[in-house]
């Protein structure tokens, strides 16, 4: 009968669905360029149609197909934000492979989506004893174990132990490049061979500490060291703030201002303010004046000797006055007395 005929025909479509989305289909043609014959006769690419096989080779890139005949068109996955093209392994013989047609799909161009691509197992690893990795990003909460000389592009974690190179910020703009804690951070300044050390509280503060209590930073206006501050060789500096104690050598800082300050070499500058001795081996040279903050002025030997006064240089005798520890006074010049 016609209702038996047709019952016959549905059953025949319900049986050709069936085999399709079973994995029987073997495709020809190559690996990157398939053929498969499906079993339904669809005779035009619809949105919907959907059929599994069975691979018979291993795809090595960007791959196509061509079904019942209608034309090839592009078999893609999904990707983050839209459909890609396929990468070396993500079709593996003997696999079974749901394929499901999207008329949007490739730019509207039309294309078979992949649903199960195969996975890359080998980009999921378990830091476990010693682990060689290679243009690898390891991101989690904590990174405890040694990656040898591995370099990783991108680490972020709570902890890691290191022992070859780690490259912390791997680009050229400035910005945070490792972060030490919740109170500072190494920054990529953008300045070449410059490493910049700056505070997550207040950036335009910089410390170092050594040791238990010691440290040297910037205090958003000027150089400060906690405790003293000694320096071997030459310094060149505009201001000095703080107890100097040690060989400044030939150093000619504009501005000395501390407590005490004891120097090898010659003091050179404008101004000088301190509470204590300054020692000098060399010698003081003033910009204009020599003068005290109180009432009077002791220019005097460490021991018994003489005071030169040389009004036409250092290095000068003419015109000199000469105070002995006899207490003789001698003058290479005429004394001239008014009042």
């Amino acid at each position: 009968s016609t209702v038996n005929g047709s019952a016959r025909q549905m059953m025949g479509r319900e049986a050709e669905l069936i085999a399709d989305l079973g994995g029987a289909l073997v495709p020809t043609g190559t690996a990157n360029a398939l053929t498969i014959t499906a079993n339904s006769g669809f005779d035009a690419y619809q949105q919907g149609l959907r059929i599994a096989f069975k691979a018979a080779s291993t795809n090595t890139g960007a791959t196509t197909v061509n079904v019942n005949g209608l034309g090839s068109k592009a078999i893609r996955k999904q990707g983050p934000s839209a459909d890609v093209a396929l990468v070396s392994g993500d079709i593996v013989a003997g696999g079974i492979f749901v394929m499901h047609y999207s008329t949007a799909a490739n730019s509207a161009a039309g294309a078979w989506i992949l649903v199960n691509p195969t996975i890359d197992t080998t980009s999921l690893v378990t830091l476990t004893g010693t682990q060689t990795l290679t243009n690898k990003t390891l991101t989690g909460a904590a990174l405890n174990g040694t990656l040898g000389a591995t370099t990783p592009s991108t680490v972020a974690g709570t902890s890691g132990t290191f022992s070859g190179l780690v490259t912390g910020r791997g680009i050229s703009t400035a910005g945070e490049a490792f972060r030490v804690g919740n109170d500072s951070g190494l920054f990529d300044l953008d300045i070449a061979n410059t490493l910049g050390i700056k505070g997550v509280a207040d950036a335009t503060q910089g410390y170092i500490r050594f040791g238990g209590s010691g440290s040297f930073g910037y205090d958003g206006t000027k150089f400060v060291a906690s405790n003293n501050f000694s320096i071997t060789g030459t310094v060149t500096a505009t201001s000095f703030s703080g107890a100097f104690n040690g060989t400044v050598g030939a150093t000619t800082p504009s501005t000395v201002a501390g407590t005490t300050g004891t120097f090898s070499g010659a003091i050179s500058g404008t101004t000088g303010t301190f509470s204590g001795n300054v020692t000098s081996s060399g010698g003081y040279i003033g910009n204009t004046n020599f003068a005290s903050s109180t009432g009077s002025v002791t220019l005097a030997p460490t021991g018994a000797g003489s005071v030169f006064l040389r009004p036409n240089g250092i290095g000068s005798s003419t015109g000199q006055m000469v105070v002995a520890s006899t207490g003789n006074v001698t003058i290479n010049g005429t004394l001239t007395v008014t009042g």
